[in-house]
């Protein structure tokens, strides 16, 4: 199986966002314009998890977006609306709404859906994982205890992912 190490970080308490609060994030970084660069979608409800993601991300020099969504409706949104083109998804298992097995399953029933699923996630559950590859998830990443990892498993996984 293809399970990586990440990061572990305590979990906040946040609320479910209702149907109205669906806002198009503000992409963390701003090289998007730039030719060849990785469109990330992050669908990730945690703050604390969000932030230090997108700071890994950040510090890869092939990464040119990460838009956010918190829950597995508004990651269908962004896409549904155009307002990314993802070149890879970061996925969360436990949010609100729609959680990230939920979301597998929806990218995956759509026959216009041309990039990889990362589940990215505290859990090793072993039932977890084989749920998360039967809904076709590319690879399937663990949260560990350091940023250094964080950083380390994410270049990883940009550097073998299948390109367009």
């Amino acid at each position: 199986m293809n399970v990586e190490a990440a990061i572990t970080v305590p979990p906040s308490s946040t609320s479910p966002l209702e149907p109205n609060d669906l806002k198009r994030p503000e992409p963390s970084a701003t090289r998007a314009s730039e030719k060849n660069l990785i469109e990330i979608l992050l669908v990730e409800d945690d703050d604390a998890d969000a932030y230090l993601i997108e700071q890994a991300l950040a510090e890869l020099p092939s990464i040119g977006r990460v838009v956010r969504a918190r829950n597995g409706v508004e990651a269908v949104a962004l896409v549904d609306s155009g307002s990314i083109v993802p070149s890879l998804a970061l996925i969360d298992l436990q949010m609100p709404r729609m959680d990230g097995l939920q979301l597998l399953a929806e990218l995956n029933s759509r026959t216009d859906r041309h990039f990889p699923l990362v589940v990215l996630t505290s859990s090793a559950s072993s039932l977890d994982i084989q749920r998360a590859f039967r809904r076709h998830a590319w690879k399937y990443c663990l949260k560990k205890d350091s940023v250094y990892e964080l950083k380390r498993s994410l270049r990883r996984v940009i550097e073998i992912m299948p390109k367009p």
